[in-house]
């Protein structure tokens, strides 16, 4: 009977683990989508951004707009 109660308490642990494992598992994809959506939105808003500064004649990738203030302040507003 003793070797019987100790097989059971072996599994009864391991099946605990794996619970606490599926459990951590799943946060971790949870996380990992919630990353993936951010950045997604974040790829669609420079996109927005970049097809607005493109259409204004602005430089697009960040290089230097004119130093001349007129011409700038020409240009930027929207």
């Amino acid at each position: 009977g003793l070797r019987k109660s100790a097989r059971l308490k072996k599994t009864a642990k391991l099946k605990r683990i794996s619970r606490v494992l599926r459990k951590i598992n799943f946060c971790l994809r949870d996380k990992w989508r919630l990353a993936q959506k951010k950045h997604i939105q974040y790829l669609k808003e420079t996109r927005l951004i970049r097809i607005l500064r493109s259409e204004k004649g602005l430089p697009v990738r960040g290089q230097k707009t004119k130093n001349n203030h007129r011409t700038t302040r020409k240009k930027l507003n929207f």
